[in-house]
């Protein structure tokens, strides 16, 4: 079996087996992708990707981890490969107003850049919060590294 059907199979079982409710009991909500893509014709492509993103609030404090990876062979040549991590933390003052920092990470060899670093944080208001409606304004500096 090859690389893209050994990921694909195990991409597979994890998405099948993690079964991950909306909103745990623990605190914990989150969720998973997964996708595959076979093309036959004037050009043959393989194609697979995981992600899968969770949240945890714990009384004032809340964390969040993204992770994803995507890889991909067109005519039997790689032609994507790229993965992708992040850490988000925030702590509420009160029920508007928060503080976040972010981590991220992400290497991609079909870009112009061989990894990308980020690590920033700020302040952030939560403008409206509802069952219905999110939104969320956030603002700070940042850092940021591309190695090429």
């Amino acid at each position: 079996m090859n690389r893209i059907g050994k990921f694909v199979l195990g991409a597979a079982s994890f998405c099948l087996l993690s079964g991950l409710p909306a909103v745990a009991e623990d605190g914990w909500s989150g969720e998973s992708s997964l996708s595959a893509g076979l093309t036959t014709g004037n050009t043959e492509t393989s194609e697979a990707g995981l992600g899968i993103d969770l949240d945890r609030g714990a009384g004032d404090w809340n964390f969040g981890i993204q992770l994803s990876g995507d890889y991909g062979k067109e005519d039997g040549v790689e032609s994507r490969n790229r993965y992708f991590g992040a850490v988000d933390l925030e702590h509420d003052f009160n029920d508007t107003m928060f503080t976040f920092g972010r981590a991220s990470y992400e290497v991609d060899q079909f870009t112009g850049f061989d990894s990308r670093t980020f690590v920033g944080g700020g302040v952030g208001w939560h403008v409206l919060d509802d069952e219905d409606h999110h939104w969320t304004v956030r603002g700070g500096p940042g850092f940021k590294i591309d190695e090429v």
